[in-house]
């Protein structure tokens, strides 16, 4: 019965052994783990900048040429030697009018007169639908 109790013992602590052994070789595998979890938000994370890269290379690309460049300058405002700003203000008391909706704060000054220019032409046109005319009004009273 001694011999038993000596052979339990001797199993008991031979699996305790093996047990702090698997356990010290497993470490380097959870501490693997436990870094991809916290490695993966920070690589997607990466993946959209870098995309987000690309996309503003591409656009520094398409922006990097004369005719956009000179685009640019005249919707910050610049004008090229020899030309004239103008500059439409409303009175104060002007009314909007209905035919054409309010142009929105941020709207550029460039962007505003685009779309005058092109109502404008539609309407010389005859394209009153376009231009926001009802059909029995003429241009001179949408002005």
């Amino acid at each position: 019965m001694r011999i038993a109790f000596g052979k339990a013992c001797l199993v008991v602590i031979v699996a305790l052994f093996v047990s702090a052994m698997l356990w010290k070789v497993s470490e380097p595998f959870v501490l693997v783990r436990e870094l991809k979890a916290e490695t993966a938000p920070l690589e997607a994370e990466a993946s959209r900048l870098r995309a987000e890269n690309r996309q503003l290379e591409e656009e520094i690309a398409q922006l990097d040429t004369p005719e956009m460049l000179e685009l640019e300058a005249r919707r910050q405002g610049w004008i090229n030697p020899g030309e004239r700003r103008i500059v439409f203000r409303k009175s104060a008391e002007s009314k909007p009018s209905p035919y054409v909706p309010a142009p929105e704060a941020n709207t550029p000054l460039f962007d505003e007169v685009e779309q005058w220019a092109h109502d404008r032409a539609a309407r010389l046109l005859g394209r009153t639908e376009r231009a926001g005319l009802a059909a029995g009004d003429t241009p001179a009273e949408a002005d």
